[in-house]
């Protein structure tokens, strides 16, 4: 692990996991867990922020890739900060975001950006769990013109998303995994 990702797993492990075996977190995807991964408090954080579309764009980087988005505020950040990181080193991304509901006024569209159709783009995503919320924005991505086929995520819970995406013909990583974050959660798996 190199040393801008273990510091961004060092930030994850003091701002963002949460545990309660007590009372286990509601989770998106509809089940329930004694851990919760709040990545909004990381990538929202301007270290973690910055370190996290550094790392996601370094898997970018020469692959021909012209746009990155994502879903909602989960991706936003992760979908900034990995242009910025881009644009720091002279390759200009586009950003866009797909809408989870698309407004009834104004342009109406279910994917804002600066994009065109036939861009190479990759979804990002903050947490994967079965791979729903990565697969609705592929859909509309791809609906909007543009040729989607890589999903990256900061973490994978090991729930199935991955696979789920590769049954989709769908390129598919995670910086890192639930079970690497809990052996780092105080030596848990030593």
């Amino acid at each position: 692990m190199d040393n801008s990702t273990q510091r961004l797993l060092e930030i994850i492990l003091s701002k963002s996991l949460k545990y309660n075996a007590a009372q286990p977190f509601k989770l998106a995807a509809g089940g329930t867990s004694p851990y919760y991964f709040d990545l909004r408090q990381t990538t929202l954080d301007a270290e973690g922020m910055y370190l996290a579309g550094q790392i996601f764009f370094n898997l970018l980087a020469n692959s021909g890739i012209q746009a990155v988005g994502g879903v909602g505020v989960g991706a936003a950040p992760l979908v900034m900060s990995t242009v910025l990181a881009g644009y720091r080193q002279g390759q200009h991304l586009q950003a866009f975001l797909v809408r989870k509901e698309v407004k009834d006024y104004g342009m109406q569209r279910p994917v804002e950006g600066n994009i065109q159709s036939g861009m190479r783009a990759v979804i990002v995503e903050d947490v994967l769990t079965t791979g729903n919320s990565a697969l609705f924005a592929v859909e509309k991505a791809r609906a909007a013109g543009l040729d989607v086929q890589q999903v990256l995520a900061l973490l994978d819970r090991e729930e199935g998303g991955l696979q789920a995406l590769a049954q989709h013909s769908l390129d598919s990583r995670a910086i890192f995994t639930k079970t690497e974050i809990l052996c780092a959660y105080k030596n848990f798996c030593r």
